[in-house]
Parts: C-alpha cells; structure tokens; sequence
C-alpha cells in the first residue's frame, strides 16, 4: 500500500496590527490528505495550530511568506508522522473493508 500525502494550509488568521508589526500569522490551519496509489482510496483530516509571537530577528513580511516557510512553522508544532500514520490506518481500513473507488456508469 503506496499512499501519497498532499499538505495545505488554506486559511491564516492574521492580526493586522502588533506592536510594530503588520499582518501577523497567529495561527494556521491546515489540511492532509492521504490517497492510496492502489486503489483511490482516500482520508483527509483538518486542523489548526497557533503561533506563537513574532521573532523582531526573523519576521517574514506576509506578502513575503512561502508555503515552505508556513508549512516549516506547522510542521514543528505538529506530529506529521502521527497524523499521516492515522490516515493511513483509515485508509487500510476501508480497503480492508472492500471499499473501492469507482467511475459513475454513465
């Protein structure tokens, strides 16, 4: 069972004014989804974490941020292998169960 993971962060919350900063990430939340290359058998899962206050020696302008950047932050404040071990455990048991993917007849 090959299963390929696919991470997003498609909300920030954001104060637009703190101290001398402008636009500041207070918290991400983020999106996985796993898919097993077999089958198409699929889970995903949501959630959020928040940051903590803005480093004065290494703030990123918003404009500026990557998903690298923001998926550096999440990624050191969640367990992405448990999580990732999770959907893969969902996905092991649907397809243990019988379920498949399949095109619509028509």
């Amino acid at each position: 069972m090959a299963i390929t993971y696919s991470w997003t962060f498609p909300k920030l919350l954001v104060k637009l004014v703190d101290g001398s900063f402008q636009n500041v990430v207070l918290s991400v939340v983020w999106q996985v989804g796993g898919i097993d290359e077999d089958t198409q058998i699929t889970s995903n899962t949501v959630g959020s974490i928040e940051l903590g206050p803005p480093n004065v020696g290494d703030f990123t302008p918003y404009k500026d941020l990557t998903y690298d950047e923001i998926s550096t932050w999440v990624f050191s404040l969640i367990d992405k292998d448990s999580i990732q071990s999770d959907l893969a455990i969902i996905i092991a048991a649907k397809i243990e169960e019988g379920s498949v993917i399949m095109d619509p007849p028509y």
